[in-house]
Parts: C-alpha cells; sequence; structure tokens
C-alpha cells in the first residue's frame, strides 16, 4: 500500500503526541504517588506470592507503604555485591540465602552493610526463641546480623512398601553402621541375575555435594569453622567420613546410586532403582510436586546416627531477612522483619505451601503441624519438628564456600589414588589433603587485613 509522504510525517507526528502525552500522564501520575517508605529485596518467587499477600495487612496496621522487588538468587547476589563495591543506596530489608552470607559480611565490621540485631532480638526476646543454632548461622564475631527463616532439618525418606516387602524395621537402622550392613545384606541386589546392580539403597551424589559436603558433615559434628571463624579442617573425624563416604559412593560394595535431582531423581525413585534419599523439609515438597502418584509409598525416619545415641539430623539449606545500615527506617524494617517471621498466617500458608517449618519453636505448637499429609500419609510437620531442636550449629566464614569445594577436591583426589591405597593409607592420604587445605585457608585469613584482631589467628 502507498501513503504519500505528507501522510506519513502527519502520522508520525500524531503518534509522537501520543507517546507524549501518555508519558507525561505517567510522570504526573508517578509524581503524586508518594515513595514507598521501606524496600524490600527477595529472591524466591515463592516468598514473594505469599509476602505479597499479607503486606497489606502490616501497610493498613503500621500506615506506611512497601516496595517488594523480586530477583532470581544469581540477580540479587549480583547486585547485592555491586551495590555494596560501589557504595551504592542499598534496600531497607533484604532477605537471602546462607551460602551469599560470608561475602556479604566479608570487612570491617564497623563497613558491614547491614545493621547488628543483637539489642533488638534481646529487647523483644526473640533470641532465645529460634531453634538451637539458627542464629548463629547469620552471626559474625558475636554479632547477629539475620533474622532466620527456616531450621531446614534433614531426614531420611525411603520406599516403605520395598523395606515392608523385605523385612525392614526402618526404626532398627539407628546408626550408619547397621544401615550400612543392612543395605549391603538386604538392599542392595541384582534382581535379574545379569550381573548389574538393580537397586541401591540410598542417593548420593559421586561429587560430595550436598549429601557429604551439606548434610553429613554437619551431622557428624563436625565444624569446619569455630566461632571466630577459624579453620579446624585438618581433622581426623573429618578424614574418616570422607573415606566412609567414598566406600560407599564406590567400588564393588558400593550401597548408593547419583540420583541426581529432578527427574532424573523421580525415575530412580518410582523405578526401584534407590529406596532412601536425604530430606530437608523442603525437599519432600518437590517430591510430592514430581511424583504425585507415590502418595502413600513413602515414609519418613530420622537420619542414623555416628555412633549410638547420636545426634540423628542435620541441616540443608537457610534463609535469613537483613536490615540495611542506610536505612532510613530501621525501626520499621524490624517491625516488617518481625512480622513476615512471626504471623501465624504466613507460618500457616508457608508450611501448606512448601513443608517448610519456622525456626521459632514458640510457632512449633500451630496445629497445622500436626495435620496428616496426604501424599506422606503421617503428620509430616511433627515429624520435622521431633529432629527441628537437635539440628547442629554451623559457624559461617567468608571463607565457607572454598572449604567446601577443596573437601570436595579431596574426595575427587581418593576417588582417583584409591585403588592404590589400603584403608589406613587412605586415611592418611585425606589427612594430608585437609592439612593442605588448613594451611591454606589460615593464610588467606592471615592476609585478610579486613578481619578484625578477634578473628585472626
Amino acid at each position: 500500500m502507498y501513503f504519500p509522504p505528507g501522510k506519513v510525517i502527519l502520522t508520525l507526528v500524531v503518534m509522537v503526541a501520543v507517546a507524549a502525552g501518555y508519558i507525561g500522564v505517567q510522570r504526573a501520575q508517578f509524581a503524586a504517588t508518594p515513595p514507598p517508605d521501606l524496600h524490600f529485596l527477595v529472591f524466591s518467587r515463592a516468598h514473594y506470592e505469599r509476602y505479597r499477600a499479607v503486606l497489606p495487612e502490616f501497610e493498613a496496621e503500621e500506615g506506611v507503604r512497601v516496595h517488594m522487588t523480586l530477583l532470581n538468587w544469581n540477580s540479587l547476589r549480583n547486585r547485592l555485591q555491586a551495590i555494596r563495591i560501589a557504595g551504592l543506596p542499598m534496600p531497607d530489608l533484604v532477605e537471602f540465602e546462607r551460602s551469599q552470607f560470608g561475602a556479604l559480611v566479608r570487612g570491617p565490621l564497623d563497613l558491614v552493610p547491614f545493621e547488628p540485631l543483637n539489642e533488638r532480638l534481646e529487647a523483644t526476646g526473640l533470641i532465645d526463641q529460634f531453634a538451637p543454632g539458627r542464629l548463629e548461622l547469620w552471626t559474625r564475631a558475636g554479632r547477629h546480623f539475620g533474622v532466620p527463616k527456616d531450621v531446614h532439618p534433614v531426614m531420611l525418606a525411603y520406599r516403605r512398601d520395598i523395606l515392608a516387602e523385605l523385612g525392614i524395621d526402618p526404626a532398627e537402622l539407628t546408626t550408619w553402621e547397621r544401615f550400612v550392613a543392612v543395605a549391603r545384606e538386604k538392599i542392595v541386589a541384582d534382581l535379574t541375575g545379569n550381573g548389574i546392580i538393580d537397586r541401591y539403597a540410598i542417593d548420593m551424589s559421586l561429587t560430595g555435594n550436598p549429601e557429604l559436603t551439606q548434610i553429613l558433615i554437619a551431622q557428624r559434628g563436625i565444624d569446619l569453622f569455630d566461632a571466630r571463624g577459624r579453620p579446624l579442617m585438618h581433622n581426623a573425624d573429618l578424614a574418616d567420613l570422607i573415606v566412609w563416604y567414598h566406600e560407599q559412593t564406590t567400588g564393588a560394595n558400593r550401597i548408593s546410586f547419583p540420583a541426581g535431582w529432578g527427574q532424573n531423581l523421580a525415575q530412580a525413585l518410582t523405578s526401584d532403582l534407590v529406596v532412601f534419599i536425604m530430606v530437608p523439609d523442603w525437599r519432600t515438597r518437590q517430591i510430592e510436586m514430581d511424583m504425585p502418584g507415590m502418595a502413600g509409598k513413602f515414609g519418613l525416619m530420622a537420619l542414623p546416627a555416628w555412633e549410638e545415641g547420636g545426634g540423628r539430623t542435620s541441616t540443608f539449606g537457610g534463609t535469613g531477612m537483613f536490615i540495611s545500615r542506610q536505612s532510613e527506617n530501621p525501626e520499621m524494617a524490624w517491625r516488617l522483619a518481625e512480622f513476615l517471621a512471626l504471623d501465624e498466617t504466613l507460618l500457616e500458608s508457608s508450611f501448606r505451601r512448601t513443608n517448610i517449618i519456622p525456626p521459632f519453636a514458640g510457632a512449633w505448637d500451630l496445629p497445622v503441624f500436626d495435620q496428616v499429609n496426604a501424599f506422606w500419609q503421617e503428620p509430616l510437620g511433627r515429624r520435622f519438628i521431633e529432629v527441628a531442636g537437635d539440628v547442629p550449629v554451623i559457624h559461617p566464614s567468608p571463607f565457607y564456600g572454598l572449604a567446601l569445594d577443596r573437601i570436595a577436591n579431596v574426595l575427587a583426589r581418593l576417588r582417583r589414588h584409591a585403588r592404590h591405597l589400603d584403608a589406613e593409607a587412605r586415611f592418611d592420604f585425606v589427612m594430608e589433603e585437609l592439612g593442605v587445605i588448613q594451611s591454606d585457608i589460615e593464610q588467606l585469613i592471615e592476609r585478610d587485613r579486613f578481619l578484625s584482631e578477634e578473628e585472626r589467628l
């Protein structure tokens, strides 16, 4: 179709005029809207949706406006690090995952971008209401920077139908020694007689992440750093655990299969390839969503202890809320953090949607935690609460992620050399490797001029 140049120009003029008018209206509306009283940054869409449902109640009670922004995990991490490096304004309240904590609070304590919450926690009495160890997860040099949002205790999920068929009572699997013995005797099997193992006892990755590095190290009572941030890597218990994990994941006597995540894991569980899997509370919801047809076939039990009567849970993951030192209204930011952490309606809706129990022991009596979960056919909330009080303490460090990566490398190196080493030599090999890690991290700490004197070696 042909348009004379005059009409084209006229059309462009009209379009520009309409656009200018629209922009002008938008600017006028924006100028007429007062800026929000609080800016809140979150990384979880599930959290974002639940907070959005209850924020109007908080805004009405306090007479404030809250602007909430959702960023994915990587974007949030990158933005916070860029804000800190460039000295840009930070939102009043920020929520992030524990793996980011060490890097974000690194440096001189008076330049940490978040407000210490010790006085607020003590004044409100909340400091005594958290599950053991959760405050320490967000603490540096005795200063509590974060409000915990979860506990994430870990249990074993198992195929109830398979154990019943094999005549195995999960209540008898009280120690890992007993678990391994039963696994090798009754569970691991070549069901078709073709020389290939068709069923393994448990899902364990070859890299050690997360089963070894995130779960079993903590359950064994091994803290990679002390409360002052000093490394504790040259540890005989840690060496023994790494050798044990290698034996369960490698060779003819292994009891595990690396099932992975998502649909790979779902296939392994539904095809009877693995019987047990380590699950923090949030992972049980993933199983429900990925395997709805398996309802009633899974049960839950505490982790086997490393010695009779020892700790039978661990923790995997964690989220906290942090108030910016730059906030012009830190008192209101604290009230929002309190509201989001303690509101019973929000806690109930959160548990119903995610299976995540809250970190406040005072909330554990809510009736919702005693309701039978249709998929698991037992009160899932109460089962996790029964072990939540025993979640081990983990002290954070700017070098925590590096330590876990180096431990995973030790496991990989052991796998390459193990066939040339007997049991004693394997232990000695790992101890030597851990000694190198210890020395390297000590040197990094010694060279870090931003650490306080009390944190130095």
